[in-house]
């Protein structure tokens, strides 16, 4: 289910099995760095993963549950900033001055199993729900929704 929560740029509710999540990504606008990073090395979409312990008695021990939710959102922002996932080009604001950085928060609601396929499905629906408002000098376009197709797959 799209459009899961009303105040975010795009968000989704999943289910896998009797596994759930919700996602929600909030997007800034973030300057570029210099010449130093290539495009490459930039995390244009930075995830989060909360697992809490209403989701599953696995995860009441809050040790056990940081470095699962560690792994999960290291692995899923990895993934994410993949060429084969996300074109970065929908992203930029300015050409080499700045773009959207997109934070794609999944909260788990009630684990039964694969939170990774869990978690990235969540996040894949939210990120093809986002929509970024249009930035630009021209006055029509300011305010404007500007549907950002995500995940784009590879650049042609």
């Amino acid at each position: 289910h799209s459009a899961a929560i009303g105040s975010a740029h795009g968000s989704a509710s999943v289910r896998l099995g009797r596994s759930s999540a919700i996602a929600g990504v909030r997007a800034e606008v973030a300057e570029l760095p210099g010449e130093t990073m290539s495009d490459s090395v930039l995390n244009r979409v930075v995830a989060t993963v909360e697992l809490p312990p209403l989701c599953s008695a696995a995860f009441r021990d809050r040790h056990a549950a940081a470095g699962v939710t560690t792994f999960l959102a290291s692995a899923l922002t990895d993934v994410l900033n993949s060429p084969h996932v996300l074109d970065t080009a929908q992203l930029q604001v300015q050409e080499g001055e700045s773009s959207w950085t997109l934070h794609v928060h999944v909260v788990c609601l009630n684990y039964d199993g694969n939170a990774f396929d869990l978690c990235l499905l969540a996040a894949l629906a939210a990120l093809e729900d986002t929509r970024l408002p249009a930035l630009g000098e021209d006055p029509a376009e300011v305010g404007a929704q500007r549907l950002v197709e995500l995940p784009a797959g590879t650049p042609g």
